[in-house]
């Protein structure tokens, strides 16, 4: 199928041309995804949000002047990086407010062992 049929299909909501573009194309953007990430089920969710960020934003392709890989290519990128930013943020969240309030009293304890 040639891109800009395809792209018509797509922009229809045909899901028989979305099935043949991740047919085409998941295995490409999973293995660029994998680079960030060695975590398969992050990994896996990353890309099934890819594909929907994809099929509902394919009018946006036609207005890009990019080959339609490239253009998915950029999505999974910013897509990873949004996603592990994200995942950083919420790790630092837990580790403030679960160790944060640890640290005073880990301090008490070892004063208190170093006096007795």
């Amino acid at each position: 199928m040639e891109t800009d049929e395809l792209v018509k299909k797509l922009t229809s909501k045909d899901l028989s041309a979305f099935e043949f573009l991740y047919d085409l194309y998941a295995s490409t953007l999973y293995k660029i995804i994998k680079l960030a990430t060695p975590d398969n089920d992050l990994a896996n969710q990353i890309l099934h949000d890819v594909f929907m960020q994809i099929y509902q934003d394919i009018e946006a392709y036609q207005k890009s002047k990019q080959s339609l890989l490239i253009w998915m290519i950029r999505i999974t990128i910013n897509h990873t990086k949004d996603t592990l930013e994200l995942s950083r943020q919420k790790c630092l969240e837990v580790y403030r407010s679960e160790y944060t309030g640890l640290l005073p009293t880990l301090i008490n304890d070892k004063d208190q062992l170093l006096a007795d």
